[in-house]
Protein backbone atom coordinates (compact mmCIF):
# COMPACT_ATOMS: atom_id res chain seq x y z
CA UNK A 1 0.00 0.00 0.00
CA UNK A 2 2.36 2.30 0.96
CA UNK A 3 4.91 1.57 -2.24
CA UNK A 4 2.32 2.37 -4.30
CA UNK A 5 1.39 5.96 -3.15
CA UNK A 6 4.59 6.88 -3.76
CA UNK A 7 4.73 5.37 -7.31
CA UNK A 8 3.74 7.84 -10.05
CA UNK A 9 0.27 7.63 -12.00
CA UNK A 10 0.83 6.98 -15.44
CA UNK A 11 -1.03 5.70 -17.97
CA UNK A 12 1.56 4.31 -20.71
CA UNK A 13 4.02 1.28 -20.78
CA UNK A 14 8.01 2.73 -19.81
CA UNK A 15 10.87 1.27 -20.91
CA UNK A 16 11.76 -0.81 -18.39
CA UNK A 17 7.65 -2.27 -18.41
CA UNK A 18 8.36 -3.22 -22.15
CA UNK A 19 11.66 -5.00 -21.28
CA UNK A 20 9.62 -6.76 -18.79
CA UNK A 21 6.76 -7.67 -21.16
CA UNK A 22 9.53 -8.64 -23.93
CA UNK A 23 11.47 -10.94 -21.32
CA UNK A 24 8.30 -12.89 -20.34
CA UNK A 25 7.79 -12.81 -23.87
CA UNK A 26 11.02 -14.65 -24.19
CA UNK A 27 10.67 -16.93 -21.50
CA UNK A 28 7.54 -18.44 -23.06
CA UNK A 29 9.51 -18.88 -26.26
CA UNK A 30 12.12 -20.75 -24.48
CA UNK A 31 9.54 -23.04 -22.57
CA UNK A 32 8.19 -23.51 -25.93
CA UNK A 33 11.15 -24.35 -27.52
CA UNK A 34 11.94 -26.84 -24.83
CA UNK A 35 8.67 -28.72 -25.18
CA UNK A 36 9.85 -29.06 -28.97
CA UNK A 37 12.64 -30.08 -28.05
CA UNK A 38 11.41 -32.66 -25.91
CA UNK A 39 8.79 -33.96 -28.08
CA UNK A 40 10.34 -34.19 -31.14
CA UNK A 41 13.46 -36.51 -30.04
CA UNK A 42 14.44 -38.82 -32.49
CA UNK A 43 16.51 -42.26 -32.13
CA UNK A 44 19.53 -40.73 -33.53
CA UNK A 45 19.67 -37.41 -31.66
CA UNK A 46 17.58 -34.60 -32.16
CA UNK A 47 15.75 -33.44 -34.85
CA UNK A 48 17.24 -30.31 -36.66
CA UNK A 49 14.02 -28.10 -35.93
CA UNK A 50 15.44 -28.43 -32.45
CA UNK A 51 18.83 -26.63 -33.55
CA UNK A 52 17.34 -23.96 -35.76
CA UNK A 53 14.97 -22.99 -33.09
CA UNK A 54 18.04 -22.55 -30.59
CA UNK A 55 19.83 -20.34 -33.25
CA UNK A 56 16.64 -18.20 -33.67
CA UNK A 57 15.99 -17.97 -29.97
CA UNK A 58 19.28 -16.98 -29.50
CA UNK A 59 19.37 -14.22 -31.96
CA UNK A 60 15.98 -12.99 -30.75
CA UNK A 61 17.56 -12.64 -26.97
CA UNK A 62 20.75 -10.61 -28.70
CA UNK A 63 18.47 -8.43 -30.93
CA UNK A 64 15.80 -7.67 -28.15
CA UNK A 65 18.85 -6.38 -25.92
CA UNK A 66 20.75 -4.78 -28.78
CA UNK A 67 17.45 -2.60 -29.57
CA UNK A 68 16.30 -2.12 -26.27
CA UNK A 69 20.35 -0.78 -25.67
CA UNK A 70 20.34 1.58 -28.15
CA UNK A 71 16.65 2.97 -27.43
CA UNK A 72 17.86 3.38 -24.02
CA UNK A 73 20.77 5.53 -24.69
CA UNK A 74 18.87 7.17 -27.37
CA UNK A 75 16.58 8.18 -24.77
CA UNK A 76 19.07 9.13 -22.72
CA UNK A 77 20.39 11.29 -25.53
CA UNK A 78 17.21 13.04 -25.61
CA UNK A 79 17.18 13.84 -22.07
CA UNK A 80 20.58 14.78 -21.46
CA UNK A 81 19.81 17.94 -24.67
CA UNK A 82 16.54 18.95 -22.64
CA UNK A 83 18.43 19.09 -19.56
CA UNK A 84 20.91 21.09 -21.18
CA UNK A 85 18.31 23.69 -22.64
CA UNK A 86 16.31 23.63 -18.99
CA UNK A 87 19.92 24.73 -17.67
CA UNK A 88 20.60 27.01 -19.90
CA UNK A 89 17.13 28.63 -19.71
CA UNK A 90 17.96 29.13 -16.32
CA UNK A 91 21.60 30.37 -16.30
CA UNK A 92 20.72 32.75 -19.00
CA UNK A 93 17.77 34.99 -16.57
Amino acid sequence: GRVAQELPKISYLTLLDKYILLSFTFLALVGGQNTLAAVVKVDYGTFPIVDVSRYVIETIFLLIHVLLGALSLHYMFLESKKLARLQEGCLGK
